[in-house]
């Protein structure tokens, strides 16, 4: 949520300011959950965390799925992947959902 107010003033005229405040929800129309599937590494690059990963998998044509590995300080591998159900290898990772917003 982003709250912020509004002011609206009147120059040369008698009436008083006015103010209303301001609530912007700001929602995703993308859904990120585990998922057990058979896929191949499409992508991998080191990223400092797994937020990192997952906007990397969000902004990918093919990525469908993305897996963090995290060291100690949080940054590691970032793998991202396609659904390989014949040539693939079992993997558990996050699942890029797309328009799935309750907007």
């Amino acid at each position: 949520l982003v709250r912020c107010g509004v002011w609206g003033t009147f120059p040369g005229t008698p009436f008083e300011p006015l103010y209303t405040s301001l609530v912007v929800k700001i929602k995703d129309s993308m859904c990120w959950v585990q998922e057990k599937f058979r896929g191949t590494v499409v992508a991998t690059q080191t990223t400092q965390n797994a937020a990192n990963c997952r906007n990397l998998c969000r902004g990918s044509k093919t990525c469908s799925h993305y897996k963090h590995d995290a060291n100690k300080d949080d940054q590691g591998p970032c793998k991202m992947y396609r659904v390989d159900t014949e040539g693939g290898t079992p993997v558990t990772a996050t699942a890029k959902v797309t328009d799935c917003s309750d907007m």
